[in-house]
């Protein structure tokens, strides 16, 4: 059972990971659209989020502390 549940927490967070770059793009084009700062065409916008989740995903490392208070650097 509990193996079970550390995979389901690692599907969650996984998931978590995919959501958060998706919704940062989906304001950032709703907002390039909105204020008319630039117009894409379908492959322009597919264009611009592929090379901003590289860039999310690429500065999504991070650094985490233990209860002992040691940092690593983690790759989220």
């Amino acid at each position: 059972m509990l193996r079970r549940q550390q995979v389901e927490a690692v599907v969650m967070a996984r998931q978590k990971l995919v959501d958060s770059p998706v919704g940062i793009m989906e304001v950032a084009l709703k907002n390039l659209e909105d204020k008319k700062i630039v117009s894409l065409t379908s492959d322009q916008r597919a264009i611009l989020v592929t090379n901003m989740i590289d860039r999310i995903a690429i500065r999504s490392r991070c650094a985490i502390s233990n209860s002992n208070g040691a940092i690593h650097s983690v790759t989220v």
